[in-house]
């Protein structure tokens, strides 16, 4: 058993027996005493240290779940899910459809420009 341990069992003794100290019966010494104070002291502060640490820890916790809650759900979203293919084959058909689309233009465009220079050639003649 420790110093420490002693002079708060005799503490402890002398409390709960209800007696006082006086000078005759000293039963703890007084370096006994600032020896307990003093270690005493820096155990509540590192107990708090402790307890503010688990507090810490505890926040980090609940924070990290909900971040790893947030990218499931991001994964799961953009990666998963069957909306998203289905906008993919949509999305491929439409490129498709608008590649054929141009093509179509393309040619219209070359058929109008040809009716145009037809038209223009055809007109100078006339005059």
């Amino acid at each position: 058993m420790c110093i420490v341990d002693e002079v708060a069992l005799r503490l402890q003794k002398t409390e709960t027996s209800g007696m006082s100290i006086t000078s005759d019966e000293v039963t703890v010494h007084p370096v006994e005493l600032s020896v307990y104070s003093i270690v005493s002291s820096n155990l509540d502060g590192i107990q708090q240290s402790i307890n503010e640490l688990r507090e810490s820890q505890a926040i980090l916790i609940i924070t990290m779940r909900k971040i790893s809650q947030s990218l499931k759900q991001e994964d799961k979203l953009l990666y998963e899910s069957e909306d998203f293919k289905l906008w993919s084959k949509e999305l491929t058909s439409l490129e498709s459809r608008l590649k054929v689309l141009y093509k179509r233009y393309s040619k219209l465009s070359l058929k109008n420009q040809s009716l145009l220079q037809q038209s223009t050639a055809d007109s100078n003649s006339t005059s």
